[in-house]
């Protein structure tokens, strides 16, 4: 063994080396975090699409086709004195609905909008990632659930 020397090394090509690993494990990190993202963006929007696709299937359910809440609203005959107020009833109940069931699908959308822009999961009002576990139970959420407590509580 004492016919063996010690490998001498020039300090720019250590330098290089060092560099070119780096590059490499920055790289790849890099994708590595791309390909959560992109698998992230598929989860999310495919939970999107479906939200968005059962409230299509149960509004057109609900209302017995493709029937406009305005149109079965408007069925309801007010002129019968003895069905008025009930028929009044019947009649806000279904704007009521229309309303809602309309924000709630824009809410799909804006989400989708959202996600397409990079911006789905950051809350509106403070700008921190809304947490996995809300956006799995409402995937339109805009607000973390601090700024939705505020927003809804403002005492």
């Amino acid at each position: 063994m004492s016919g063996l020397k010690p490998p001498t090394y020039n300090p720019p090509q250590v330098v290089q080396a060092v560099s070119f690993l780096m590059h490499i494990n920055i790289t790849r990190a890099a994708q590595v975090q791309d390909e959560n993202m992109t698998s992230s963006n598929t989860l999310h929007r495919e939970r999107l699409v479906q939200a968005r696709d059962q409230l299509l299937q149960r509004m057109a359910q609900e209302r017995g086709g493709l029937v406009s809440r305005v149109d079965m609203a408007a069925e309801h005959d007010v002129r019968d004195f003895e069905n008025r107020a009930q028929a009044i009833s019947e009649r806000d109940d279904e704007f009521a609905m229309n309303e809602h069931e309309t924000a709630e699908l824009g809410a799909f959308e804006e989400a989708l909008e959202r996600l397409n822009a990079g911006l789905y999961g950051k809350c509106k009002d403070c700008g921190v990632q809304i947490p996995e576990a809300r956006l799995a139970a409402y995937p339109a959420a805009l607000r973390c659930i601090g700024c939705q407590a505020a927003l809804e509580n403002p005492h």
